[in-house]
């Protein structure tokens, strides 16, 4: 029968042995081969291809840190093989197998001593696996847990059972306050449809009553139909007029040759004149509940030079009614 083996030019080099190929195929008389050495290499052997591959497996080092999961050749041979090259090279390879499962033996001690004693947390996935166990031993999950002890199996089943419990019942309480949440918002649409309903009766003409009967009012006539009854006592009060580029006012070293774009903003006033006080008081005062906010609003030319800003003051009314909250905003006086 004939073997390949790989070759270990560095260590031929340094044993005095020339080493031009780093494998050779090596042909043997299985009789010539211990029991056990044959029957480790009819496990891995390919017949076709002449080569041994163990079968893939986890592997540790004496410390028991992971090497990963692989499968493994015969270690590598000094060049010029013999039948001795073969029985050493299984030797070697079946030492580290000895030394990754004895590895492996301390971690699945270590694991389940800490699974027993509750020294760890469980970290238990959706499917009641115990995260924590899978990262620690070899193999996928379900071989992972049955290296355990029936002890620990058990306690990681109860502990899967718990937090399924707990997880139905947050779920549970997720969906209770859902539907909570939902009725609630589905209350809020009744009510305000009620008022709305209210309103077209009490305060807009049949045409209006008709489509909304229909289900074909638009929202935004309706929400002005109530804005201009709510501002009613106001019909008399300037309307605050919006800046523009034409109303900023420039420097007089600006070049003002061109049209320049104006930026625009707008601050809530910390502090109010007399006569804005007096203003502000007055609007409140014809408008009984009502929120008026006196604002700042200010222009400048977007051309560098210029650094003069135009400021023009506003009055935010802001009242409440139908259920919505309508804001206009008035002039000085």
């Amino acid at each position: 029968m004939k073997l390949k083996l790989n070759v270990d030019q560095c260590r031929s080099l340094a044993a005095g042995i020339n080493a031009p190929h780093s494998t050779e195929v090596i042909e043997f008389d299985p009789a010539q081969l211990p029991e056990d050495v044959r029957k480790f290499i009819a496990d891995g052997y390919d017949a076709r291809a002449g080569e041994f591959t163990y079968p893939s497996r986890s592997w540790y080092r004496e410390d028991g840190s992971s090497m990963g999961f692989y499968s493994a050749g015969l270690p590598s041979v000094l060049a010029g093989a013999t039948v001795d090259s073969i029985v050493d090279a299984v030797r070697r390879l079946q030492k580290e197998e000895a030394v990754s499962d004895a590895a492996i033996a301390r971690k699945i001690a270590e694991v389940d001593r800490a699974v027993r004693e509750g020294l760890v947390d469980l970290d238990i996935n959706f499917n009641g696996d115990s995260q924590y166990v899978y990262s620690q031993l070899p193999g996928g999950w379900d071989a992972a847990h049955a290296l355990l002890s029936p002890e620990s199996r058990e306690i990681i089943k109860q502990a899967a059972a718990r937090a399924k419990a707990e997880r139905e019942k947050a779920d549970a309480k997720k969906a209770a306050d859902k539907a909570a949440r939902d009725a609630e918002v589905e209350r809020e649409k009744l009510a305000a449809a009620a008022v709305d309903a209210q309103f077209v009766h009490d305060h807009m003409d049949a045409n209006a009553q008709a489509r909304h009967a229909a289900g074909v009012l638009p929202e935004d006539e309706l929400t002005k139909s109530m804005e201009e009854l709510l501002f009613a006592p106001l019909t008399n009060e300037s309307r605050y007029v919006p800046l523009t580029a034409d109303d900023v006012e420039h420097a007089e070293n600006a070049n003002t040759e061109y049209n320049h774009d104006a930026q625009f903003d707008v601050d809530d006033c910390e502090t109010l004149t007399a006569a804005q006080w007096s203003r502000k008081t007055a609007l409140e005062a014809a408008l009984p509940g009502a929120t008026v906010t006196v604002r700042d609003h200010t222009a400048v030319c977007e051309d560098s030079d210029c650094t003069e800003y135009t400021h023009r003051t506003g009055y935010q009314v802001a009242v409440t009614g139908y259920g919505r909250t309508f804001t206009r905003e008035y002039a000085e006086v």
